[in-house]
């Protein structure tokens, strides 16, 4: 995504939205992961936080 973003002397503009469709994720996530990047460096956006989740087993779900 980062790299998609990058504007540089060999690559040419490309929107938030052309990525988007490309990646197939939101507008809201490419802006996340950029702010990220800014605050965070590299190491901010590849570490991933903990989530909060409960996942139920295929064998727990009532059917």
């Amino acid at each position: 995504m980062l790299l998609n973003c990058d504007e540089g002397e060999y690559a040419e503009k490309t929107t938030n939205e052309q990525i988007s469709k490309v990646l197939k994720v939101g507008m809201g996530t490419i802006d996340r992961v950029k702010k990220k990047f800014v605050k965070d460096g590299v190491a901010g956006v590849l570490d991933r936080r903990p989530s909060n989740r409960v996942c139920m087993k295929q064998n727990q779900i009532a059917m």
